[in-house]
């Protein structure tokens, strides 16, 4: 008895040699007859493809990936050539898919995440130590920017950190202090070397107001049983000076949060200060102020100038002491 399977097994190869020859002498007439059918079956090959792909999973994604493995050159070419043409219909399209499946991708991300923890952390490891530079200098502008543009938040954040670790900040400070000594030196030297050249001649009207503001200060000290400063208004770091109409009384917290920051309203009392400077000192020192602060402020002094100018037309009368110190 004639066995077709067994016939066919031993057949193979020339079967589908002859396959292979019929195919490419009728290829039109094929593909013309297929793609009548397919339009005319339409719902009849999706079941058909769908049912054939569940049952030969393994079998395809193999394929797949020895067929990529072997042309991956050229599928990646195909691939960036097709998404320079269509960028804009992908992304739209792209953007639809994951308006509309948003829940969805969070789900699938997460999962992925889960399963692969470990892989993940080294890739972004190994990323880290190839762009460290670049990605450091990424980091410090963009939290310069994002400070900038909370500064109000970050204040009361900073404050209320300090607040709660207020024993922590002073044993780190201590750690610190004993751990560089040389720097703590130089730190001092620098602060003498402001102080000095911050410093004028007081009257003894305003020696004796430095010294109400001690006491001042001293008493709100035993009666709020918190601890205060004599802030300078505008910072010595940038030209201010160490005299009353700079000087107010502020918790510690605060003076040290502002550190030598420039407040808006500091530059009220810049017009004050070129003219202590130029009489007490000199006109030279007076100039060099006017530099230092619009440094400090990132504008030209000629930009300053014009402000001080404002100041003092909007100001009537010579401000007093006392004017400054209300």
């Amino acid at each position: 008895m004639f066995d077709k399977k067994k016939w066919r097994e031993d057949n193979k190869e020339k079967l589908k040699a002859q396959k292979a020859e019929y195919y490419q002498a009728n290829r039109d007439k094929i593909l013309a007859r297929v793609k009548k059918w397919s339009k005319k079956n339409r719902e009849q090959k999706l079941e058909y493809q769908k049912a054939w792909y569940r049952a030969n999973k393994e079998k395809q994604a193999k394929e797949r990936k020895e067929r990529y493995e072997a042309n991956k050159t050229d599928i990646l070419a195909k691939q960036k050539k097709y998404y320079e043409k269509n960028k804009k219909r992908i992304s739209k399209r792209k953007r639809e898919y994951c308006r509309k499946n948003k829940s969805l991708i969070s789900i699938k991300a997460k999962a992925y995440r889960q399963a692969n923890k470990e892989k993940l952390k080294a890739q972004k490891a190994e990323y880290y130590l190839k762009n460290r530079e670049t990605l450091l200098q990424k980091g410090k502008i963009i939290l310069k920017k994002w400070k900038e543009k909370n500064r109000e938040w970050v204040k009361i954040r900073d404050k209320k950190y300090r607040l709660a670790n207020i024993e922590r900040i002073r044993e780190k400070n201590k750690e610190y202090k004993k751990n560089n000594p040389e720097k703590i030196i130089m730190k001092g030297r620098k602060r003498r070397a402001v102080q000095k050249m911050a410093s004028v001649v007081l009257t003894d009207k305003e020696n004796q107001m430095m010294e109400q503001l001690e006491l001042t200060r001293v008493a709100l000290q035993k009666e709020t049983g918190k601890k205060y400063h004599l802030d300078h208004v505008l910072p010595l770091a940038h030209g201010g000076i160490h005299h009353p109409c700079n000087i107010r009384i502020l918790e510690s917290i605060e003076n040290i949060s502002k550190a030598a920051s420039i407040l808006p309203e500091s530059v009220a009392l810049a017009p004050e200060h070129f003219r202590l400077y130029s009489e007490r000192i000199s006109l030279k020192r007076a100039h060099q102020f006017v530099r230092q602060l619009a440094n400090g402020l990132g504008i030209t002094t000629k930009e300053l100038k014009t402000l001080m100018e404002n100041k003092t037309q909007k100001t009537k009368t010579k401000p007093t002491l006392e004017d400054f110190m209300a």
